[in-house]
């Protein structure tokens, strides 16, 4: 594995089953989308990559068998991790397209210049990308779909993305 900087694509989250399938939450537009890259753990700061065998869409998740993981007791181990690529191996279409990696821990303003909070993660829900955004003056998170009606601007270099978004909503 290269030394580059990495990107989280998704995260082991269970085990399925005995026979060391395990259960993976992928953070790609298209859920799937995750096996089309090189992955890999890092273990103890080592990369160790990780071989997809196969994978199969169910209902409400995706299961999928590493390779050489052939029972539970091997397959626990990755449970917790993230799977990760290397940042070079994305790729976008347009300026005006972005990582959910380069969203998180912007801070987030909206068209009267009140800061609502900082991302803290991003999240697809049902056809569209929601920003959860940690708040210091609220209890709760606040929650704004990544979509041109509410995004006016991102800006990268200084971390500050503006929404059309009432504080109070």
């Amino acid at each position: 594995m290269t030394n580059n900087e990495s990107v989280v694509l998704g995260r082991i989250t269970a085990v399925h089953g005995i026979k060391g399938w395990v259960t993976i939450r992928s953070f790609t537009a298209q859920p799937t989308d995750i096996f089309a890259y090189d992955l890999f753990i890092k273990n103890n700061k080592k990369n160790i990559k990780i071989i997809i065998e196969e994978f199969k869409v169910l209902t409400k998740k995706i299961i999928a068998k590493i390779k050489s993981v052939n029972h539970i007791e091997q397959a626990m181990p990755f449970v917790g991790e993230d799977l990760l690529t290397d940042k070079q191996n994305l790729s976008k279409d347009s300026d005006s397209e972005y990582f959910w990696y380069e969203l998180i821990s912007c801070e987030v303003y909206n068209k009267e210049n009140k800061k609502l909070g900082v991302v803290k993660f991003l999240e697809r829900i049902g056809d569209n990308d929601v920003m959860i955004i940690s708040s210091d003056n609220e209890k709760q998170d606040i929650l704004i779909p990544f979509i041109r009606t509410y995004i006016v601007d991102v800006n990268l270099d200084h971390k500050l993305i503006k929404v059309d978004w009432d504080e109070n909503f």
